[in-house]
């Protein structure tokens, strides 16, 4: 009997020696999984972040600079309608006599730019003489357009934009400081941010006789741009030493203005490089001030004024609050959490069986979310095996898969930012920019195969019109289908393009010789007359909800510039057709007209 007490003891103390073994392997494999899974979460997760806050920065930093660039052509727009109506001899001969019928024609021309413009508060032409006198002056007032004549009429020679300007030489553009309009009967842009620019008018023999300005809305113009942004972005613009012009809050604007300064350097203070001109762009994190509870990750671009201006350099920015960039970390953090924890009891459960096998295979899976941050890839996981081991590399495998969600989501967000820099938002046709490439593209192509080339400038007679009677949702209608139309009325090679506005431009490639070239421009020209002539059936949803249906005709001008080498610029091309456009529109639209031939031809049918 006591012998068999012994024996029963002794397998009862071995039995608890060997569950005390099995006990403390698992426990020390359950904090080494724990470890591992909690390192391997840290570095994912950083990483993940870290990633996200650096294609964030690429991205803003992209977003600025398509912005800046497309500041930069509603500035040459703007200069391209001064040159235009600086070479009309009507605005000569206004500056030189006082025949009425020549102002009138003036004035009938500065309506048009400006109706075709909204952005403009004021169309002036300023005579050298009689201390700046202006001669004939178009104003918006409560969004109409009002011609000022008579005694209304005032001296502007003490301003700097017109004594400025007239010291230019021929074909230069002036850009004044950009401040709030004080000037007194300025309308609607009376104490409204407001940039002038001027270009001064020649005669034949040399003298400066005048200037004309265009008053530009500077809030019009960046509300048109932060239309295009995402609602979360921040947009930002000051001049050269940093006075906020454009905010997020309107207190702190102009403040120079106001007796106060709000400086981009104070709120931002890495911008102190640009304003110093150590550097032309910045991207920057902000956590201090009025971003101590919500930090935002920001990039700014200064660019130089590449006219004469009173203003040589203006700063852009963007910003994007950095919770936004990090969402996706952060639900990445809570997944890993979730890991970790199937990885410990994991670890516990099968430490109590296999104990080496398992530290292997940890040690095994250990290496490999080691190597996860440089690679990206978990390698080598066994995916197929049933047990604990299994779990574990499943786990990682989907925490590897949510990674390249969010890898593959940046990638979108990229490609969706290419598209903006690239082609038009409303009807998916290249934007100035790719056109401009592609022209460049032709231009090079024609002179290699000694081809012909075609530019055809399009706009859209009394597009306002539709505007004004059915809103702005149906003008957009009309422009995509317009868009739609050029599409299907062109080669394959050829290239359709949106300048902005009701401007189209097509490029006509691979022509036959002169004379057959042109005949082949006019026929398509003339089919895009007729096509685009065709009515037009608008959908207009009702405040009661049904959905009407309009019909409307809206015909087109074209203005065409041949070519066959590079001995002209692109810009340069741009510019002819366009002044062809403007021959096509005065001979009474609906029709084409060809830069340097007097050859008008309307729409038949």
């Amino acid at each position: 009997m006591g012998a068999h007490s012994v024996r029963r003891q002794r397998r009862a103390g071995a039995a608890a020696l060997k569950f005390g073994i099995a006990a403390k392997i698992g426990l020390v494999l359950a904090v080494v999984g724990m470890v591992a899974a909690g390192t391997t979460g840290f570095y994912a997760y950083q990483a993940s972040r870290d990633l996200l806050v650096d294609s964030a920065k690429n991205e803003l930093l992209t977003a600025t600079q398509v912005l800046a660039r497309r500041i930069t052509s509603a500035r040459q727009e703007v200069t391209r309608n001064l040159q235009i109506v600086a070479a009309q001899p009507e605005t000569l001969a206004t500056l030189e006599d006082r025949n009425p019928a020549n102002a009138d024609r003036v004035a009938a021309l500065f309506k048009s730019i400006m109706q075709a413009n909204p952005g403009y508060f004021q169309i002036r032409l300023i005579s050298a003489a009689k201390n700046g006198m202006e001669r004939v002056r178009v104003d918006r007032d409560q969004g109409a357009l009002m011609r000022i004549a008579g005694e209304d009429l005032q001296e502007k020679g003490h301003y700097p934009y017109v004594y400025e300007s007239l010291a230019l030489p021929a074909g230069a553009t002036y850009l004044s400081r950009i401040v709030l309009n004080r000037e007194v009967g300025a309308h609607d842009g009376l104490g409204k941010p407001t940039a002038l620019l001027a270009t001064p008018v020649f005669n034949s023999a040399g003298k400066a006789r005048g200037l004309v300005v265009i008053s530009v809305d500077l809030n019009g113009i960046f509300s048109l741009l932060r239309a295009d942004l995402p609602a979360e972005f921040q947009l930002f613009f000051a001049n050269g030493k940093g006075d906020f012009l454009i905010h997020p809050d309107p207190e702190k604007t102009f403040g120079f203005d106001k007796g106060r300064r709000f400086l981009v350097q104070d709120e931002f203070p890495a911008t102190q490089m640009l304003i110093e001109q150590k550097d032309t762009h910045i991207v920057t994190e902000a956590g201090a001030g009025r971003y101590a509870g919500s930090p935002v990750v920001a990039a700014f671009i200064a660019q130089q004024v590449k006219v004469v201006s009173g203003e040589p350099s203006v700063i852009l920015g963007l910003a994007l609050p950095r919770a936004s960039v990090v969402k996706h970390a952060d639900r990445l953090g809570q997944a890993m959490v979730q890991i970790m924890v199937g990885l410990s009891l994991a670890a516990i459960f099968v430490a109590l069986i296999l104990g080496r096998v398992i530290t292997r295979s940890l040690n095994t899976m250990s290496s490999a979310v080691e190597a996860f941050t440089g690679s990206n890839t978990l390698e080598n996981l066994p995916l197929q095996r049933q047990d604990e081991i299994g779990v574990l590399a499943r786990s990682f495998d989907r925490m590897q898969n949510q990674i390249r969600h969010q890898l593959a989501e940046l990638e979108v967000r990229g490609n969706e930012l290419q598209q903006l820099a690239y082609h038009d938002l409303l009807t998916g046709l290249p934007n100035r920019r790719l056109m401009m490439d592609r022209l460049e593209h032709t231009l090079a192509n024609t002179e290699r195969y000694n081809q012909y080339g075609a530019l055809l400038l399009l706009d859209l007679d009394n597009f306002k019109t539709l505007n004004d009677s059915l809103g702005h949702e149906a003008g957009d209608q009309l422009l995509v289908e317009v868009a739609a139309r050029l599409k299907a009325s062109i080669r394959q090679g050829d290239t359709a393009a949106r300048l902005g506005g009701d401007e189209f431009v097509l490029i006509l490639e691979q022509l036959d010789e002169r004379g057959i070239a042109a005949t082949q421009a006019e026929i398509v020209a003339t089919k895009l007359l007729r096509s685009l002539a065709q009515p037009y059936m608008i959908e207009i949803r009702e405040r009661s909800g049904e959905v009407s249906r309009h019909s409307h005709r809206c015909t087109s001008s074209i203005g065409i510039a041949m070519f066959s080498d590079r001995s002209v610029s692109p810009e340069e091309l741009l510019k002819r057709a366009d002044s062809a456009m403007y021959q096509s529109k005065a001979a009474g639209r609906n029709t084409l007209c060809f830069f340097g031939r007097d050859r008008q031809m309307p729409a038949a049918g």
